[in-house]
């Protein structure tokens, strides 16, 4: 089955191994852009799916002002309750 197959253990090994890692590298790299988020960290996304299933507004909460205008939005619901 792997009679093709020589392993080679000297120097000139190792220099014929670098083309490919750089290969491999380069090819991470720019698959790596692929992967990112949007500015929002996809919140655009989730609010939009959640807030068509519960019918509600959805907010990111990332700064104590936008946690005092939700817990004063939570509030007034509960208030009309």
């Amino acid at each position: 089955m792997y009679r093709n197959f020589e392993i080679l253990t000297d120097a000139t090994s190792r220099l014929r191994l670098k083309p490919a890692y750089t290969t491999v590298l380069i090819s991470t790299l720019l698959l790596s852009g692929c992967a990112t988020f949007s500015p929002d960290r996809g919140m655009n996304v989730v609010a939009n799916i959640a807030g068509e299933t519960i019918k509600k507004d959805v907010v990111s909460i990332r700064t104590e002002d936008d946690a005092e205008r939700a817990k004063g939005s939570v509030q007034g619901f509960f208030a009309e309750a």
